[in-house]
C-alpha cells in the first residue's frame, strides 16, 4: 500500500516537473558534437544502428524494460527535429546521425522507466529523486551519458560529460536527505549568507 501511494504521489509529480534543463542539453550537445555529420543517410541505416544496440548484452543487462514491448522507428518526414517516445524514435533525414539516435532512445527508456508499475527498491528509490520524470533531467541524461560511453566511445563521452558539467546539466542522482540532514544544510546555508552579508557591507 505504501508502494502503491509512492507511485501515485511520483505519477502526480512527473504532471508539474518542469523541464527545466531542455536548452541546457541542447546547448551542450552542441558544444561536444558540432559539425558531427550524418551517419546514416537512408532509414535501413537508422534501423541497422538501433539494431546493434538492442543486441548490446549492456543494454540487456542495465535496460530491461526496454525489450518488454517493441517501438516503431519513422522517418520523420515533415519534420524538422527527431523525437523518441515511450513507444518509438522519428529520424528526418539531416537528425539521422549517432549521437540523435542515442538522445533518442535514450528518452524511449527513460519514459518507459517513467511509466512502469514496478515497485522493486531500485526503481522506487529513483522516482523519489527530485527531476525523475522531467523529460531530460538528471535521469535520462545519465542514460543517454550511458549509451554514448559504449556506443560512440570515450571520447565523445568525455566531450559531452564535461559540456554537462559546463552548462550545469544534472546527470546524477541528486542526494536523499532526511528531514535532520535537510535542517542542518538549512542552518549551513544560513550561516554562509549572514557571512556574505557582513563582507558585502564591510566592503
Amino acid at each position: 500500500m505504501q508502494l502503491e501511494q509512492q507511485w501515485i504521489n511520483n505519477a502526480a509529480r512527473s504532471r508539474t516537473e518542469r523541464d527545466s534543463q531542455r536548452s541546457k542539453v541542447y546547448a551542450a550537445e552542441r558544444m561536444a558534437f558540432d559539425g558531427h555529420p550524418v551517419d546514416y543517410p537512408e532509414m535501413k541505416d537508422v534501423l541497422r544502428c538501433v539494431a546493434h544496440v538492442l543486441k548490446s548484452a549492456r543494454v540487456k543487462r542495465s535496460f530491461p524494460i526496454l525489450f518488454e514491448r517493441d517501438f516503431v522507428i519513422k522517418d520523420g518526414r515533415r519534420a524538422r527535429s527527431a523525437t523518441g517516445w515511450a513507444s518509438g524514435m522519428s529520424f528526418p533525414r539531416e537528425m539521422r546521425k549517432r549521437w540523435v539516435i542515442l538522445h533518442e532512445l535514450a528518452h524511449v527508456i527513460h519514459q518507459r522507466e517513467e511509466q512502469a508499475l514496478r515497485f522493486d527498491a531500485e526503481m522506487t528509490q529513483l522516482r523519489a529523486r527530485k527531476g525523475f520524470f522531467q523529460s531530460h533531467g538528471w535521469r535520462w541524461a545519465e542514460v543517454y551519458l550511458k549509451l554514448v560511453l559504449w556506443f560512440m566511445g570515450r571520447p565523445a563521452y568525455d566531450a559531452l560529460r564535461k559540456a554537462f558539467k559546463a552548462g550545469r546539466v544534472r546527470h546524477r542522482p541528486p542526494r536523499l536527505m532526511s528531514p535532520e540532514q535537510r535542517a542542518a544544510a538549512a542552518e549551513r546555508l544560513k550561516k554562509v549568507r549572514v557571512n556574505a552579508e557582513f563582507f558585502r557591507r564591510a566592503a
